[in-house]
C-alpha cells in the first residue's frame, strides 16, 4: 500500500510538467474548492460517489472591487440503478463587469471496473452557454451595443479512481465557439489535469494532497496545489497555492452523515494585494442515501 501511495504522489507531481508553457484570460470559472465538486470540469466524475450527490457553490472574488467576478453553481449527479452508467446536470452563472455567462450542462459517464478497488470512468457532457454584454447607460462616448447569444458545447473526460485516489483528464468544452460581433466572447478550449490521494497518518488523521493543472492554447498555464488534513473523518482543514494569484485557506465540515458545508478564503498575490482584497467561496452539499451502508461509507472525493 505504501508503494501505491508513492506512485500516486509521483503522478500528482508529474502533472505539473505536462502542460504547455505559453500566455488571454481563462473563460471557465475558477474555484478554490474544485476538489469537492469535480463534475463542473470533468463529466467522467458523474456518479463516482455511488449515490445521488448535490452541491451548491457561491464565489465572490476580490470582494471590494465593483464588477469583480461573482459565480454561482448548482450540480446533481447519480449512478443509474443496477448499471455502470451515471447521469448528471449542472448550472452555472458567472458575472464579471459588463459580461455575464450562464452554462447549462448535462453529463453522462460509464464506469468500467479495472479490479475490485479501481474503476475507470469515461464521461461526456453537452449543453449550452449564454454570453451577454450589457453596458447600460454609463458606457460614456463608446459606441458599443449590448449583445446576447447562445453557444452549444460538448466535452469529454476520463476519471481513474479508487477509494483513496483519483486521476483525471478532461476538456469540458471542445467546440471553441466564435462570435463575429465582439472578439472578447470568443471561446477557447480548456484542458484540465487533476489528481489526489488520501494517505492515513494515524487512526484519526489523514492527509490529502491534490493538484489541478489548467491550460489553454496560447495562454500561460495555471497550477493549483492543495494540502488537506482530515480530522476524525469529520473536519477537513487545508491550505492551497495558485500560480494564478493567491494563497488560500479551506475548511469543510461534515454536519451530518449526508450534509456537508465548506468555506475558503483566498488572499491574492498580485498587485491587488495592496488594496486588501480577498475572495470568499461557500459550498453546501447533500448526499441522498437510501441504504445504511452507503451512508456510513466514508467518501474522500
Amino acid at each position: 500500500m505504501k508503494k501505491f501511495n508513492i506512485i500516486i504522489v509521483v503522478a500528482i507531481c508529474g502533472l505539473l510538467f505536462v502542460v504547455p508553457n505559453e500566455s488571454k484570460a481563462q473563460q471557465y470559472s475558477e474555484y478554490t474548492q474544485y476538489m469537492f465538486n469535480p463534475v463542473l470540469f470533468n463529466p467522467a466524475y458523474t456518479g463516482s460517489r455511488g449515490i445521488v450527490s448535490t452541491r451548491v457553490m457561491y464565489r465572490n472574488q476580490w470582494d471590494k472591487i465593483e464588477g469583480a467576478p461573482k459565480t454561482f453553481n448548482f450540480s446533481v449527479h447519480s449512478p443509474l440503478r443496477e448499471s455502470n452508467a451515471a447521469v448528471g446536470l449542472w448550472v452555472e452563472n458567472d458575472n464579471i463587469g459588463f459580461t455575464q455567462s450562464t452554462r447549462i450542462n448535462g453529463t453522462f459517464a460509464y464506469h468500467i471496473p479495472i479490479n475490485k478497488k479501481v474503476k475507470l470512468s469515461l464521461g461526456l457532457d453537452a449543453g449550452v452557454t449564454n454570453w451577454s454584454l450589457n453596458f447600460g447607460d454609463d458606457i460614456g462616448n463608446f459606441n458599443v451595443d449590448n449583445w446576447n447569444d447562445w453557444f452549444p458545447n460538448i466535452g469529454a473526460g476520463l476519471w481513474l479512481y479508487g477509494k483513496k485516489f483519483y486521476l483525471g483528464l478532461s476538456a469540458p468544452d471542445l467546440m471553441a465557439n466564435e462570435n463575429e460581433n465582439i472578439g472578447a466572447i470568443d471561446e477557447e478550449i480548456h484542458y484540465y489535469g487533476t489528481a489526489g490521494v488520501v494517505i492515513p497518518l494515524g487512526r484519526s488523521l489523514k492527509f490529502k494532497p491534490t493538484v489541478m493543472a489548467k491550460f489553454v492554447e496560447d495562454i500561460e498555464p495555471e497550477v493549483d496545489l492543495t494540502a488537506h488534513f482530515l480530522i476524525r473523518d469529520f473536519l477537513w482543514l487545508g491550505v492551497a497555492w495558485s500560480s494564478f494569484d493567491s494563497i488560500d485557506f479551506l475548511a469543510e465540515i461534515k454536519l451530518t452523515d449526508q450534509l456537508i458545508a465548506g468555506y475558503s478564503y483566498d488572499l491574492t498575490n498580485s498587485e491587488l494585494r495592496a488594496h486588501g482584497l480577498a475572495t470568499h467561496e461557500l459550498m453546501l452539499g447533500y448526499d441522498f442515501c437510501f441504504t445504511r451502508d452507503k451512508i456510513v461509507t466514508p467518501r474522500y472525493f
